[in-house]
C-alpha cells in the first residue's frame, strides 16, 4: 500500500520531499535471493527446517504498524479451522 510523506524526510540514505509516495515492493522482498534460497520455487518444507526464523522484514505477511491488515487475526482463525477440518478428515 503507498503511503504519501507528509514532511520532507531521509529514507534508505535518500532525501525525500513533502507529498512524494513511497510504496514497499513486497514481491521483491519476497523473491530477494539474499533472504529466500531459490525465491521463485514453492518450496513449504523451508518454514519446517529446525531453527529456521525468516531474516527481520524480509516477509511481509499482513503488513505492519499502524495499517496493519485488520483482517490478519480472522485470516488465522480460518487457518486454523481448515486445518482441523483436514486433520478430521484425512489420516496422517
Amino acid at each position: 500500500l503507498p503511503r504519501c510523506l507528509e514532511n520532507p524526510d531521509e529514507i534508505g540514505g535518500y532525501q525525500w520531499q513533502a507529498e512524494t509516495i513511497i510504496r514497499i515492493n513486497i514481491d521483491a522482498i519476497h523473491h530477494n535471493e539474499e533472504y529466500w534460497e531459490e525465491p521463485d520455487k514453492f518450496n513449504p518444507d523451508r518454514w519446517m527446517v529446525e531453527g529456521f526464523e525468516p531474516k527481520k522484514n524480509s516477509f511481509i505477511m499482513f503488513g505492519g504498524g499502524l495499517r496493519v491488515c485488520p483482517g490478519r487475526k480472522l485470516a488465522m482463525i480460518k487457518l486454523v479451522g481448515l486445518m482441523a477440518l483436514l486433520f478430521r478428515k484425512y489420516e496422517i
